[in-house]
């Protein structure tokens, strides 16, 4: 169970095959979760084991797209002409059919419902990824959602309250979960940095910064 996914091919020479992950959310503007896809599939490039291909299931897939081309990971999106959710996740499947993905990693309900729907089509391995999981959520979205998260063959949830709405608010009894939080992509500053940024906010040379951490809402 699950050898396809966890399988190593190795090619003439020595070399291994890259196990290829399908990244599955519903858009790719400046949100937190698509932010966190971004960051997701940067790490995984940047590794030798996996190789990130990410579907976007809306034409809502800008600017992130442009971030994600600059790191090297293909983006796929399902274009104008498909607007049903039928014809949208008959495209998901056949991408990633296409691609011969090894893995399927879903985000938010939505995501997971497209994702979880394919996989099960393909018969390769689900990861589910919840990061709101609220009985708000309408009937049918908390539906598909939990019952594609009861078989996904892992939960990863952003917090742990988020885990336990798990099994409050989607029905999600099993034990396959993980709490992973948000990442958060730290740039080391050289020695330049501090002159740059008081020179950009127009700061004069020895006048004080005060810097002020609040959630501007």
């Amino acid at each position: 169970d699950g050898a396809q996914a966890h399988r190593v091919v190795r090619q003439p020479g020595g070399m291994k095959q890259r196990r290829r992950v399908g990244i599955v959310i519903g858009q790719l503007s400046l949100g937190g979760t698509e932010r966190q896809a971004v960051v997701l599939a940067q790490g995984l490039a940047s590794s030798s084991e996996y190789e990130p291909l990410v579907f976007c299931v809306s034409e809502d897939f800008n600017p992130l797209d442009g971030t994600l081309s600059d790191a090297g990971v293909a983006c796929f999106h399902p274009g104008s002409e498909r607007k049903s959710s039928l014809a949208r996740l008959l495209w998901l499947t056949k991408e990633l059919s296409a691609a011969r993905c090894d893995l399927v990693y879903g985000l938010l309900n939505v995501g997971n419902i497209y994702a979880g729907a394919a996989a099960a089509l393909l018969g390769i391995p689900l990861v589910a990824s919840i990061r709101s999981a609220n009985n708000g959520l309408p009937f049918s979205i908390r539906a598909l959602s939990g019952h594609f998260c009861r078989r996904a063959r892992w939960i990863v949830a952003n917090s742990d309250s988020c885990r336990d709405s798990l099994k409050r608010d989607l029905g999600v009894r099993h034990d396959r979960v993980s709490v992973v939080h948000n990442g958060i992509p730290v740039e080391v500053p050289d020695g330049t940095a501090r002159a740059r940024f008081r020179a950009r906010i127009g700061c004069r040379e020895g006048e004080l910064v005060v810097g002020t951490v609040a959630l501007l809402k």
